[in-house]
């Protein structure tokens, strides 16, 4: 038995199944947040007729819901597995199905891209012309083929 070996049978049996499944149990309860925060957001976008971001939310909460039943899988086998390798792997699913998540909500939150502030208020916007600059005009000359 090699060192590499032992130790990693050692760290998996000094934490029993139960004690790492503990940790784990929230995963798809956040993406299940992240998901109902999505959805808001999509329903905004919906009243304000605002295609591109529509189709955009939509992908993304697609997504968090098949990371959400994902998630839910992968915690009831960590729940049930008795094995401390099943348990591992499952923890090792749920804990890629969360950052790969993150990442999809950080997707949503930047569907609005460079939008305006839809805020209520009024603004005013001031210019001015300097009269010492000549104005520019482009020339477009025929050209012949």
């Amino acid at each position: 038995m090699s060192c590499a070996a032992g130790l990693l049978a050692l760290a998996l049996t000094a934490f029993p199944v139960q004690a790492q499944a503990t940790p784990t149990r929230t995963v798809s309860t956040q993406i299940a947040r992240w998901a109902a925060w999505t959805q808001r957001e999509l329903m905004d976008a919906r009243q304000e007729r605002d295609v591109v971001l529509v189709l955009c939310l939509d992908d993304r909460l697609n997504e968090l819901h098949a990371l959400e039943r994902s998630a839910s899988v992968h915690e009831a086998r960590l729940l049930a597995s008795g094995v401390p390798r099943q348990a591992r792997q499952a923890r090792i699913a749920l804990l890629l199905n969360y950052a790969q998540a993150r990442t999809v909500r950080r997707q949503a939150s930047q569907c609005r891209g460079a939008a305006p502030y839809r805020g209520s208020g009024t603004t005013q916007v001031r210019f001015w012309i300097d009269p010492r600059v000549t104005p520019y005009e482009p020339r477009y000359e025929q050209t012949q083929r």
